[in-house]
């Protein structure tokens, strides 16, 4: 069915520069060059009738096959890359909550300390000091 295709050196040319970028909310995008396909489906079609035995219905089918999974490739990165969004979104809002709460502590803490100097200081020493 397939003759010797020397997939590592042709694969590049049947595809389209895809490319993933982030938007202004920081929401993954994917973007193909001249708002093509995925493939190049004339490449893929012409490299498979000059190389393969195929027939145009086999072909179209594989090409129209191929160009549905890296689709759903591409989806599937988007809503991965949405959904370690969402947690890098509570994990940092956790962290925040938690530093806040530290932060109320030590100044209460800190309010504590002075209040504690400030009485002591009023209060004098416990000893009589001669001067």
């Amino acid at each position: 069915m397939f003759n010797d295709l020397n997939n590592d050196r042709n694969i590049d040319k049947f595809f389209n520069n895809l490319s993933f970028d982030r938007d202004e909310n920081s929401d993954l995008t994917s973007n193909v060059a001249d708002e093509k396909d995925y493939l190049n489906k004339e490449h893929l079609k012409n490299y498979l009738v000059d190389n393969t035995e195929l027939g145009e219905a086999e072909i179209n089918r594989l090409s129209t096959r191929w160009d549905k999974e890296i689709d759903r490739a591409v989806t599937k990165a988007e809503n991965y890359y949405a959904h370690v969004k969402q947690k890098a979104i509570i994990c940092s809002d956790k962290a925040a909550d938690d530093i806040g709460t530290m932060s109320t502590v030590v100044l209460i803490v800190f309010l504590l300390g002075t209040l504690a100097a400030f009485f002591v200081g009023v209060t004098g020493s416990l000893v009589q000091t001669i001067t």
